[in-house]
């Protein structure tokens, strides 16, 4: 069983859905109508001090402009962010884009923010998202493929005793994670799909794909309370927890499984540092 990755970095807002469509190189796959790149980027490095702990980097992207700000953020978290991908199905690459940070601005003009306004938000975040990755090409003369590959996976299914969870009367979408000193808290509320969207959420906690086979589809709220492994007590004294594969029965009745599935893995062929302003 492996230990859970305790996450070590704050994203000021979450894109979640399935990733884009790929060919060779980003600028290829994005042969739509209208705008693909900001009119303006600048991308410095960034200065020692600016943020609280290297460790953490924020992203601004709302879906109702053309706005698209980060700091102290990697090219590697770039990449991922642009192709909603985890950190452990993006490969390749020298090991600069792991460790030299950058913060970046980019923005198109007032009539482009416009029509973002008009266009659902799910639209919306897909378009902004195919606008970073043309950044990435034009910026960092980044290049990526997709392969199919073959890898161990989680399945999360529904345990004997059936699921402990009720449908949800939320109008709209919460997913949060959470870590104190008592453990960690993870909460998807509100959504359509909403047993994916757990899904995607533990495949970013477990660093291993976790894949929605519970044949539940709908809106439902989970609520899911654990101690990761490399947590350790505060004091001799302190209340233990339930592991994540323990809370994940006891809480929702659902399941782990492992098995062997396809995987989608995203590839960096060539990538340089950034180019001038």
């Amino acid at each position: 069983m492996p230990t859970l990755r305790r996450a070590n970095w704050v994203i000021a807002i979450l894109a979640l859905g399935l990733m884009p469509s790929m060919s060779q190189t980003p600028a290829a796959a994005l042969k739509e109508a209208g705008p693909v790149g900001f009119d303006v980027a600048v991308i410095r490095p960034t200065a020692a001090g600016d943020v609280m702990g290297s460790s953490h980097f924020h992203i601004w992207s709302a879906p109702t402009d053309s706005h698209f700000k980060a700091q102290n953020v990697t090219a590697f978290a770039l990449i991922r962010y642009a192709y909603e991908m985890p950190e452990f199905q993006v490969e390749g690459g020298p090991g600069w884009i792991r460790s030299k940070a950058f913060d970046v601005e980019a923005r198109s003009d007032a009539a482009l923010d416009e029509e973002f306004r008009k266009l659902p938000s799910a639209e919306a975040r897909q378009r902004k998202l195919r606008m970073i990755q043309t950044l990435l090409a034009e910026r960092f003369g980044l290049r990526v493929h997709q392969e199919t590959r073959t890898e161990p996976v989680y399945a999360l299914v529904v345990a004997r005793g059936g699921p402990r969870f009720s449908a949800s009367k939320a109008d709209g979408t919460t997913v949060s994670n959470s870590q104190g000193a008592g453990g960690s808290t993870m909460t998807v509320k509100g959504s359509d799909h909403t047993l994916r969207i757990l899904a995607e959420q533990l495949s970013r906690t477990m660093g291993r794909v976790v894949l929605d086979k519970t044949g539940l589809d709908g809106r439902f709220d989970l609520t899911l309370k654990w101690v990761p492994d490399d947590v350790t007590p505060s004091s001799p004294d302190a209340p233990g927890g339930p592991s994540l594969f323990t809370a994940l029965q006891e809480q929702l009745g659902l399941q782990l499984k492992e098995e062997k599935d396809p995987v989608q893995v995203l590839v960096i062929d060539h990538i340089d540092p950034p180019s001038d302003n």
